[in-house]
């Protein structure tokens, strides 16, 4: 802040936001359009999947456990970090699977869930991703948009495809890296995707990204 306060830029619209929250606003005009909605409690389609299945007796590696909250909210943590790395059910096959049981098992209800989602037109984060990056790459609201991104957060395959989508073609700038800044723990922020890979860790506000915005920022000691 310090560099465009120096620049003359005497004033900063300045909001903290998330991945999710970008796709949200990419996408959600059009999801209320066509009657999407978000999923109120993801784990709680996955606890009534597991149910109807164990009544159904349908499970093999899952039949003797209790369904409870805990492991509803287990395999739809595993669905949720397979499908924001791209991984969909039918990438999934049991001999992928330490028990052969429990991989058959998960493709059942991972393909139970994403059909509860089709027909109750909802859509989850990982989905969310999917279309917002679909919608940027074909018109990019936030080409006059100015980002400060955090390098040091760990990104799924997903988050970093919006993330280089929104990016592309800007202009990217190397700030003076802070002291005295922990490491960000929370995935869901930003990050700089043109790092330094040798260069000294953690960073934090490292690099900022102009949209089509030709700007020059002068060089600082960091001090």
């Amino acid at each position: 802040m310090q560099v465009f306060a120096r620049e003359g830029y005497n004033r900063f619209n300045l909001r903290i936001t998330t991945i999710f929250d970008l796709a949200w606003e990419v996408c959600g005009r059009s999801l209320f359009q066509n009657g999407i909605e978000l999923p109120e409690n993801s784990t709680y389609i996955v606890f009534e999947i597991l149910r109807t299945l164990s009544k159904q007796g349908k499970l093999k590696y899952f039949k003797d456990l209790r369904i409870t909250p805990s492991l509803s909210g287990a395999v739809f943590y595993a669905i949720s970090e397979l499908k924001t790395a791209g991984i969909f059910p039918e990438d999934l096959t049991p001999d992928k699977f330490v028990d052969p049981k429990k991989g058959e098992d998960f493709k059942l209800i991972f393909t139970r869930y994403e059909e509860i989602l089709k027909h109750t037109k909802r859509i989850d984060a990982s989905g969310l991703l999917t279309l917002a990056t679909d919608i940027v790459k074909a018109a990019n609201p936030f080409k006059s948009q100015i980002f400060i991104i955090p390098s040091n957060l760990e990104l799924s395959p997903k988050e970093m495809l919006f993330v280089d989508t929104i990016i592309n073609h800007a202009e990217i700038f190397q700030l003076p890296k802070p002291f005295g800044l922990e490491q960000p723990e929370s995935r869901l922020d930003l990050r700089c995707v043109n790092q330094n890979e040798e260069a000294e860790r953690p960073f934090s506000m490292d690099c900022a990204y102009f949209g089509n915005i030709r700007t020059s920022i002068p060089e600082t000691s960091g001090q």
